[in-house]
């Protein structure tokens, strides 16, 4: 990686950003709640039959995730369906990432920027396996893999290979491959739920130790113009515990073991798995090597507060990723 690049760590909201007095600008003008990915889902999150604002589809319900607050009695703090919070145990792997970051941490980096109505801002940072595909690509996939005909990427992520249900067993890394198929990108993920029959937003039911091809896609984030925090659309990933041990939690997030776990794997993972952010570290490490008059016809615009100010040399990229 290139010697000026410092990877973007990721976190999680605290009670007081979601409901305090000086709660996120963001939460003035929408509710707490989170949808959840098809890939959460598939992790061991909990799904529930409400729905996000505006969106009545399967892809639009809502879970439940980790807040970073203690009860003093040992439990963590979650959001529920309801948009109210509650207590949970540190060990149940149902709670969602809904993930946290500074904007001043990527405002230099590669991403897309749009204004949403309300004035909040949408910005496109980091690639993770999100939605579920439809039973028809399903087919596709798993025809391709058996046949040999899929490219498997030296690229992945990481998730915990623990039974949901191991409680009191530490994380267990299982690396999950990314494959190309047509110009877009792929994984197929074993369900690992406590839930054991599900229905993902393909509209298809499954079951525990069921493997779904999902696709692997940018990920979207939400933030309010006054606030630095953005914050993830959906909830990412599921199936980690909060703490190792139950009731024993004493408010030290640094301690966590979501913490270890998104500064070891999920904010590596998706940054590194970027192809605008591959193509602008090449860039960097080719530059310390070359005339600094020497140009490309290709530039990322970056933004801040929606105004364009600042332009990257890339290369143009061989694998295209459709964000449909």
């Amino acid at each position: 990686m290139g010697k000026n690049i410092t990877t973007p760590k990721l976190s999680i909201l605290t009670e007081e950003q979601v409901y305090g007095n000086n709660k996120l600008n963001i939460f003035k003008v929408i509710g707490p709640e989170a949808a959840v990915s098809d890939t959460a889902i598939l992790r061991g999150a909990f799904v529930s039959s409400y729905h996000v604002d505006n969106d009545s589809s399967l892809s639009g319900r809502i879970g439940y995730y980790w807040l970073q607050n203690s009860d003093g009695a040992g439990d963590a703090r979650g959001v529920y369906c309801y948009g109210g919070s509650d207590w949970d145990l540190c060990t149940e792997r149902i709670g969602g990432v809904r993930a946290a970051l500074p904007y001043s941490q990527i405002k230099n980096l590669p991403h897309t920027i749009k204004t949403r109505l309300a004035g909040l801002e949408e910005i496109t940072y980091g690639y993770y396996p999100g939605a579920a595909v439809d039973s028809i690509m399903q087919d596709v996939l798993n025809s391709a893999y058996n046949s040999g005909t899929l490219k498997r990427l030296g690229v992945s992520c990481t998730f915990d290979g623990r039974r949901y249900n191991d409680y009191d067993k530490y994380f267990l890394p299982e690396e999950q491959v990314y494959f190309e198929y047509n110009g877009e990108i792929y994984t197929n993920i074993r369900a690992n739920s406590s839930f054991d029959n599900f229905t993902l937003s393909n509209g298809e039911n499954y079951k525990n130790e069921d493997y779904v091809w999902t696709k692997v896609e940018p990920i979207i984030w939400l933030k309010h113009p006054d606030d630095d925090i953005m914050i993830s659309e959906k909830e990412i990933i599921a199936g980690v515990r909060f703490y190792k041990h139950n009731c024993g939690y004493n408010g030290d997030f640094s301690k966590t073991e979501i913490k270890w776990f998104l500064d070891n794997f999920l904010s590596k993972e998706i940054f590194m798995f970027n192809p605008l952010i591959q193509e602008y570290i090449d860039n960097i490490e080719k530059e310390n090597h070359e005339p600094e008059n020497k140009t490309t016809n290709n530039y990322v615009d970056l933004y801040k507060n929606n105004k364009p100010i600042a332009k990257i040399k890339v290369k143009t990229l061989n694998i295209k990723h459709k964000n449909k």
